[in-house]
């Protein structure tokens, strides 16, 4: 309830919904390493790059989003950090989260493993100066579980690896605005799968 200036009584106060607020930020692209953010660092047995695949996951997330959001009638704005081939400095990613009055950041990585035999998904999280790293942790769960179950069903080899520690620019609270007294950005890194096991096989074609 509010009490408006010069009048006694308190009114009711009207519903005001805010909007939910999504960015997606798919990693690395363009040739050139920036602060930050790598280029590109794992690539599949056929050559698909990870940037590429971290692009086109990132637009079809975003799309499956806008979906939801039209068929039910949600009020829920979405950003992506790069739409395009292009690479941006992690602080500038974490920027369009901070900027854009973002609730969640979802960061979409694949891996490399030097053997070429690893598999799963991991799930990422910083510690150094984040001020609430498990709330991170319990969206990157949540995340990861979803993941895997509707991975399962096309590769029996599909799991939760584990949760690994990595100091990510764009997952940092400095550059996301998050601070002790106020921190409304979530962060969930994900590494999705390995995408260069499968090297010792001859159907290339099909990573």
């Amino acid at each position: 309830r509010i009490q408006i200036e010069g009048v006694s009584t308190l009114i009711d106060l009207i519903d005001m919904e805010v909007p939910g607020v999504v960015v997606i930020d798919p990693g690395h692209g363009g040739t050139a390493n920036e602060p930050g953010s790598s280029w590109n660092n794992a690539t599949s047995p056929s050559g698909a790059l990870e940037k590429t695949m971290a692009l086109n996951y990132g637009l079809a997330l975003r799309d499956a989003l806008r979906a939801v959001r039209d068929t039910d009638r949600l009020n829920l704005r979405i950003f992506m950090t790069r739409e395009t081939d292009i690479n941006r400095q992690g602080s500038f990613r974490a920027a369009k989260a901070r900027d854009n009055g973002a609730d969640v950041i979802n960061i979409i990585h694949f891996n490399a493993s030097d053997a070429h035999t690893a598999r799963g998904t991991l799930e990422v999280y910083r510690t150094t100066s984040n001020v609430f790293p498990q709330q991170d942790t319990i969206l990157s769960e949540g995340i990861v579980t979803r993941m895997v179950t509707a991975m399962t069903p096309f590769d029996a080899g599909a799991n939760h690896r584990a949760r690994v520690v990595y100091e990510s620019a764009v997952a940092s609270d400095g550059n996301n605005g998050n601070t002790a007294a106020y921190c409304p950005v979530r962060t969930s890194y994900i590494e999705v799968e390995f995408i260069d096991f499968g090297a010792q096989t001859t159907d290339l074609g099909n990573d």
